[in-house]
């Protein structure tokens, strides 16, 4: 089955920001084949994740928390509120040290 998701957590890299992570620096991947999914993995202090929405078509929603529920509509003291990453966009996002990832098909 074709991957829908995937992610990457890694430490950042290149000019020193979120917003400029060098490659290949990642300390683990998860892929995911379907959703609903929460990564197995947390962040480690100084990391990022990094989202891969693989559809051509369809956006999917990412929540970040310690029991991250990405269909959530608001965040809570465990997850944020879902938030969209478009078809085949990747997501940088920061993550504090325990933190998941959770990801869900949009309706």
């Amino acid at each position: 089955m074709a991957t829908a998701a995937l992610v990457s957590f890694t430490a950042m890299r290149g000019v020193g920001s979120a917003y400029a992570p060098g490659p290949g620096s990642a300390r683990v991947r998860e892929n995911f084949a379907t959703l609903p999914a929460v990564t197995t993995n947390a962040a480690v202090d100084g990391e990022i994740a990094l989202v891969c929405n693989n559809s051509t078509t369809t956006a999917i929603a990412c929540a970040i928390g310690t029991t991250p529920d990405g269909t959530s509509l608001a965040a809570t003291a465990t997850t944020s509120a879902g938030f969209a990453i478009g078809p085949g966009e990747v997501a940088k996002i920061s993550v504090r040290t325990g933190e998941k990832i959770g990801l869900a098909a949009l309706p």
